[in-house]
């Protein structure tokens, strides 16, 4: 992440390569880039998910996890209800 973002979280979640897979794709169109105040990147990897976001300030950080963290949250639950 780029240096302007003094604030930054990084989630990893331990779930499955196809779940990974799932999340990235679903949330992508959310990952709009380097914005105004956030940037968010991810990535699947064999052991999971990771979500790295970088903010300027502490509210912008918190607005952008609770809303990532809601959007997966949904996803999993979506896909528990699925099998």
């Amino acid at each position: 992440m780029s240096s302007p973002y003094s604030f930054k979280a990084i989630c990893e979640f331990e779930v499955s390569q196809r779940t990974a897979l799932d999340l990235e794709r679903i949330l992508r169109p959310e990952v709009t880039g380097e914005g105004d105040r956030t940037t968010v990147e991810m990535e699947e990897g064999n052991s999971g998910f990771v979500l790295r976001i970088g903010s300027r300030d502490i509210t912008g950080l918190r607005a952008a996890l609770n809303s990532y963290l809601r959007w997966i949250e949904c996803s999993l639950n979506v896909a528990r209800l699925r099998k």
